[in-house]
């Protein structure tokens, strides 16, 4: 359990991500009602690469988080497979997007879950 200001990686522990994305579905995710509206309060389309999907986005952000050791992604159909190999094959956000990013949502309000 992290105690003080030292982090998961100082402390030799390995931080998996489960439901990052949130099965890209409307209703789910961000923690509101609607996953969208909040993606949409915080302009992160404008930080998508073009022809970027908002999930890939997404995906991409949470890889990107400096405490994440890995992250579990699951899926239902094999295009959102493709898609979640695609956003992984990318690669993490540059360092400028996932701040900016992670302004956006902290101003909104959407904090990521505390790692403990």
């Amino acid at each position: 359990m992290r105690t003080g200001s030292a982090s998961p990686a100082r402390a030799g522990i390995g931080v998996i991500v489960r439901g990052g994305v949130a099965r890209g579905e409307p209703g789910v995710g961000l923690g509101s009602a609607n996953r969208w509206d909040k993606f949409e309060a915080a302009k992160l389309d404008e930080l998508r690469e073009p022809g970027e999907p908002r999930t890939s986005l997404l995906l991409r952000y949470t890889l990107t988080h400096p405490s994440a050791n890995t992250i579990i992604v699951g899926t239902l159909h094999p295009a959102h497979l493709a898609e979640n190999v695609e956003a992984i094959a990318r690669g993490p956000l540059l360092p400028a997007v996932y701040a900016e990013a992670k302004r956006r949502l902290d101003a909104i309000g959407v904090i990521p879950a505390p790692v403990a």
